[in-house]
């Protein structure tokens, strides 16, 4: 991945990798560590070892706050199962970093493709309509 990141300079990243399935999660949380937790740290930590910065937006779930009905960025988190454990932990080391973290609040289209998500996650940002996104940790992103 290292030589890719040098070879295009990104200016950005979206991570939106990840193991979803709550079900599935209970029975396999070392492989959701694996791919939610771990992996993240390693795109990250690789990132921030580049001649030039390259900006991280990492897609968080709204299952890091538990069954709270519509949760902020302010509420405690309360994660029920494997799969929102790590990703929370996940966000929190992402947060280590100054990535912008953000969490679906139920109108985003989860069961579309990524590149259907993607899409909309641009869209929101570039009209400024967080709708869709709640912005949980925006560090200092500098260019």
């Amino acid at each position: 991945m290292i030589t890719v990141v040098r070879e295009q300079s990104p200016d950005a990243m979206v991570r939106l990798a990840a193991l979803k399935s709550i079900r599935d999660s209970r029975g396999n949380e070392d492989d959701y560590r694996t791919t939610n937790v771990d992996s993240t740290t390693s795109l990250i930590d690789t990132l921030s070892n580049t001649a030039s910065p390259v900006h991280v937006v990492h897609a968080s779930t709204v299952s890091v706050y538990g069954p709270q009905q519509q949760p902020d960025e302010d509420a405690p988190t309360d994660p029920r199962n494997p799969y929102a454990r790590t990703k929370l932990d996940a966000r929190v080391r992402a947060a280590w970093w100054s990535v912008l973290i953000c969490t679906s609040t139920g109108r985003a289209r989860w069961g579309a493709a990524p590149s259907v998500r993607l899409h909309a996650l641009c869209k929101c940002a570039e009209r400024n309509d967080s709708s869709m996104w709640g912005v949980v940790d925006v560090g200092k992103l500098s260019a």
